[in-house]
């Protein structure tokens, strides 16, 4: 989290918010809300922790874990208050929508053909390929601003894995570059892409001993 004031701290928990978006949609998704409904829920939510009491313990130094763990915590907190909300207004004679429960969630999810994805397997793997892409983003912006975007936009199907010879051949002759100097390129594009990715995640836990622990997780998730 962001030090300074806390503007800048509320920024930079709404950022990590903007990031975490989609795993919490694909989470509740699989729980069984409708794309709408899942979309509706997760707004308030964030709004809720960017405006009430919860935005104090996600300030810089608190001890909220693994934030993705706190996120899922405190989203069900959030859902559960929504229900009860809307339980409440209609005891009172009020009508409001209700997201769906658990006890619709089988024949949501059920009989999908994806049915053995668990709610927490869907935002783990969301998680995993939105930090991935946030950090390839940034790379790329990086690069840019060192007027290198041509060459980056060249590479980039390739950061993954060996092109090998003859394809680092085709590019750097392209770029009027030396197969040598490309290769160098391409290992330091790696790195950094490994760097953004540890400070991608170094920005979502409280003991910077789970960073490697999280980047496992992530792996794995993407791999699986």
């Amino acid at each position: 989290m962001a030090q300074g004031d806390p503007a800048d701290r509320r920024l930079a928990l709404s950022e990590l918010l903007t990031l975490y978006r989609s795993p919490l949609v694909a989470y509740l998704r699989r729980k069984g809300l409708q794309p709408a409904d899942a979309d509706d829920l997760v707004q308030s939510f964030c709004g809720h922790l960017l405006e009430g009491p919860g935005f104090a313990k996600l300030l810089p130094g608190s001890q909220f874990g693994r934030f993705r763990s706190y996120l899922l915590r405190a989203l069900e907190n959030h859902w559960s208050h929504q229900r009860e909300a809307v339980r409440a207004a209609k005891r009172g004679g009020q009508a409001g929508f209700e997201p769906l429960t658990p006890d619709h969630e089988e024949k949501s999810v059920g009989n999908s053909p994806a049915s053995s994805v668990t709610p927490v397997d869907a935002f783990v793997r969301e998680w995993a390929l939105t930090t991935i892409r946030s950090a390839m983003q940034r790379l790329k912006l990086e690069q840019t601003a060192k007027g290198k975007s041509e060459m980056f936009q060249r590479l980039l199907p390739h950061l993954e894995g060996d092109p090998g010879e003859s394809t680092y051949a085709a590019i750097a002759a392209s770029l009027g570059v030396s197969e040598g100097a490309l290769k160098v390129l391409v290992h330091r594009l790696r790195q950094r892409f490994r760097d953004l990715l540890r400070a991608e995640i170094a920005a979502t836990v409280s003991d910077p001993g789970e960073i490697d622990e999280e980047l496992a997780e992530l792996i794995q998730a993407v791999q699986g």
